[in-house]
């Protein structure tokens, strides 16, 4: 049987009961255990852009690159096939130098008889990550990693729908296909539907040249066979305020499940169709997402359970403006749970979620604003906040004058001017027809030449705001018209 070596003379790995080449599946490490042959996924080079990877939790998808063209597969929604999850208990065999302690096969003790171990490996239908470390007694270990995908049998799989591929032709070609389909060709882009079925798929791309001159390139994929997804467990009504420092959730679930709170497992059994699980509570609002897990892996939608543990005063973040020239100034904070009330000058606040907002009227100058929050069971916190309330600047200057003249091709000169009552620095903005022709700036003079494009009658806005909210806004109306045009003398 052929040896795959990652060190040569230090450690091995074989898959027994397979034909393997030497070194096979290529540098990229990644090997398919297809209909009882290993073999190289894709078979491209090491340079290549290829690789495996999960899409959103769904269908892996792979890149590959050649010297010509460049192929590219992702899956977006695809049906769910109803087959179980393909699995194979597949014996491997490798060899070590030295006499190690231990062997461990995917984290799993193998049986070592002087250089030679040994171990059963489960496999699941896809790729599978395979990894041998061997332990010396002086501490060292040498590692062995690679990766194997395990194709469905032919009975298992069906249609899945088509995927975009997507690729690149780097000389100049008349057509480029996709497993016989063909592409739609966009400059030096291409773009073709290509069907799928669920296991390890090839798609190549095959591009001709005017001439009938073919170029290929490939790439492997995996479409797994999902199931359906388990039902949503159900949650016991509690009451949302709980007592003490943990409460005791439960209810009911499909046997053949587990259950899953905020991505943990819970101890149970999996045959059973009742779950209970005591969750820890902190102070204020404590959110679980609670999810059944099937034996392939799969999981429900999430059920939500909240429970506010109210045993102290009101946590209240808020921090208002300590100036606005807004009136009334909308403000916004948060507290520890859903269901405090809070109030501001009296004023009660629009709740969601942990958030609060209200609109709170002021009076020119310093002005206190109160904050209340009462908890579920009555625990009360305050604070006391000043804002003070200015104005916004006052245009007071404006050049050009409503009504006045211009020709395209000069410029035109524009200066304002504001006054602040509180002294604040004033900065200014110019709009043409709702379109900046000078960002806000502290400078009060701009220069505009209209070019032929923007003769007629034209609006510019003037605007002016210090850095408290509001600004003084202005329009005037000019014309712009045609320069005359010069005639040579007679």
């Amino acid at each position: 049987m052929a040896q795959l070596w990652m060190w040569p003379a230090v450690l091995g790995l074989s898959l027994g009961g397979w034909a393997i080449p030497a070194r096979a599946g290529s540098s990229n490490g990644v090997q398919t255990l297809n209909q009882g042959a290993l073999c190289a996924s894709g078979g491209v080079s090491s340079n290549s852009l290829y690789r495996l990877r999960a899409a959103a939790g769904l269908p892996w998808s792979g890149v590959s690159g050649g010297s010509a063209v460049r192929l590219q597969a992702q899956f977006g929604a695809l049906p769910l096939p109803t087959e179980p999850t393909f699995t194979m208990t597949v014996p491997v065999t490798g060899t070590v130098t030295g006499s190690p302690e231990a062997v461990l096969v995917n984290g799993e003790p193998a049986t070592v008889q002087g250089s030679t171990f040994s171990a059963n490996v489960l496999l699941m239908a896809g790729p599978n990550p395979l990894a041998a470390v061997a332990s010396y007694a002086d501490g060292t270990t040498q590692t062995y990693q690679s990766s194997v995908m395990l194709d469905l049998p032919s009975a298992q799989k069906t249609p899945a729908g088509s995927i975009p591929v997507q690729g690149i032709v780097t000389s100049a070609v008349s057509s480029v296909t996709v497993n016989g389909a063909p592409a739609e060709l966009n400059a030096e882009l291409f773009e073709a539907a290509a069907p799928v079925s669920t296991g390890y798929n090839v798609l190549t791309a095959a591009a001709a040249d005017a001439a009938g001159n073919m170029i290929e390139d490939a790439v492997g994929i995996f479409v797994p066979a999902f199931t359906a997804r388990p039902s949503i467990p159900t949650v016991a009504s509690m009451p949302a305020v709980a007592a003490g420092s943990s409460a005791a959730l439960q209810g009911t679930k499909t046997s053949g499940t587990t259950i899953w709170v905020n991505g943990q497992p819970v101890p149970g059994d999996p045959g059973a169709e009742s779950w209970q699980f005591t969750a820890p509570l902190v102070e204020g609002e404590n959110v679980f997402w609670v999810a059944a897990r099937d034996a392939n892996g799969v999981f429900s939608a999430s059920a939500r359970v909240v429970l506010i543990l109210d045993e102290a005063p009101p946590v209240v973040a808020f921090t208002p403006p300590g100036k606005t020239n807004l009136n009334p100034v909308p403000v916004e904070g948060a507290v520890d749970d859903s269901l405090t009330t809070v109030s501001l000058n009296g004023i009660q606040a629009a709740r969601s979620g942990l958030e609060f907002s209200a609109n709170i009227p002021l009076n020119p100058g310093p002005n206190d604003i109160v904050v209340e929050a009462i908890s579920p069971n009555g625990h009360l916190t305050t604070q006391s906040h000043t804002v003070t309330l200015g104005s916004v600047p006052l245009l007071v200057g404006m050049t050009p004058q409503d009504g006045t003249l211009s020709e395209h091709g000069r410029p035109l000169e524009i200066q304002l001017e504001a006054a602040d009552a509180e002294s604040d620095p004033v900065q200014y903005r110019v709009l043409m027809d709702g379109f900046a022709l000078c960002p806000w700036a502290g400078a009060a003079a701009f220069s505009w030449t209209p070019d032929e494009g923007e003769t007629g009658l034209r609006t510019l806005q003037f605007e002016a705001r210090d850095d408290f909210g509001g600004a003084d806004v202005r329009t005037v109306e000019i014309f712009v018209a045609r320069s005359p045009i010069a005639h040579p003398n007679p």
